[in-house]
């Protein structure tokens, strides 16, 4: 936590900054740790979205859906920020015809699936119902698509991050002569925003800190 602060106040109070988390998902469903770190970053006033990616190729196996849709979920309540669920890779499927149907996630579809078959295990089709009705109840999780391919769905995913964190509302107003700076960024790619990689943390700041 001191090396990530030490590191965000060296930034302007309207740098727009990404964190790219590690992939191990236990750190956001169940362990404290992000969760530590957001409040954190609230502490100091920063405003939060979460943006959870799901492989869209799940898709082909109804279980491993169910089972990413879960685990969606289960990040948005232990996080309890404005999250943004993401159906990533849609450039690798062979056909998108599919896509619609899953970004309101269809459980009672996918349950019957699951549970069709008149040989499968009780407590299976038992435990699955369960599940069903657990995504069902939330009633939280939908997604949109992203097609790295396609400009637009990449702009359609920005303008609902800056509409979850307000962005554009906590941006003072600048004189003309100031837009060359606003264009600049630190990280050389031009959009403004600044990057945090969580996997280059400097060696000796893991320590345990107290608060």
């Amino acid at each position: 936590i001191d090396w990530l602060t030490n590191e965000l106040d060296q930034l302007g109070s309207d740098s727009y900054v990404v964190f790219d988390c590690p992939g191990q998902i236990e750190l956001f469903s169940h362990v404290p740790v992000m969760r530590s770190v957001v409040r954190e970053l609230q502490r100091v006033d920063f405003m939060l979205a979460a943006v959870y990616l799901l492989d869209s190729q799940f898709m082909v196996d109804p279980s491993k859906y169910m089972s990413g849709v879960l685990t969606c979920l289960s990040c948005m309540t232990a996080l309890e920020l404005p999250h943004i669920n993401i159906l990533s890779k849609l450039d690798l499927l062979t056909s998108k015809r599919a896509v619609e149907r899953y970004l309101e996630p269809p459980i009672d579809e996918l349950v019957a699936e699951l549970t069709e078959d008149p040989h499968a295990d009780p407590k299976r089709v038992a435990l699955t119902d369960a599940i069903g009705q657990v995504i069902n109840d939330y009633g939280m999780v939908n997604f949109m698509g992203l097609d790295p391919t396609d400009e637009s769905s990449i702009d359609i995913i920005l303008q609902a991050i800056d509409h979850a964190i307000q962005y554009h509302d906590d941006i003072e107003p600048r004189e003309p002569k100031d837009q060359d700076h606003e264009d600049r960024d630190d990280d050389g790619d031009g959009d403004g925003r600044e990057e945090l990689d969580f996997g280059n943390i400097p060696e000796g700041d893991d320590e345990e800190h107290d608060g």
